[in-house]
């Protein structure tokens, strides 16, 4: 199983609970041309879109702002509400990106919190 995967199984586990920001009909990985994100969850016109990162090293706003791109200009994300974006790390955030995390559509994940549920 890899981290994707685990990722994955946590976002349909809070969607289950009715613990994302809404019940999402359809989770998956996300495909498209010149589009690959790890995880994205969708009802309607809402989205949730995920990253995940096993690395050593710890993730910073350059992954949040790559997200929130991809979100902006993908003409298949574009016609969405204001996306809801989770992150993932085996290695934690940095201070700017836990700052920035504050938004209500940010949540960043820590490690420990996939076993928690």
């Amino acid at each position: 199983m890899t981290f994707e995967d685990i990722c994955l199984e946590y976002i349909e586990k809070l969607n289950y609970t009715d613990k994302l920001p809404f019940r999402a009909k359809h989770i998956g990985k996300v495909w498209a041309k010149g589009l690959e994100i790890d995880i994205g969850a969708i009802l309607d016109n809402k989205i949730l879109l995920a990253e995940c990162k096993w690395t050593n090293a710890s993730i910073d706003l350059s992954v949040l702002k790559a997200l929130q791109e991809k979100a902006a200009t993908h003409p298949e994300l574009r016609e969405y509400d204001t996306p809801h974006y989770y992150l993932f790390s085996k290695s934690g955030y940095t201070q700017g990106l836990i700052d920035v995390a504050k938004d209500l559509n940010i949540k960043v994940v820590e490690l420990r919190e996939l076993f928690e549920m």
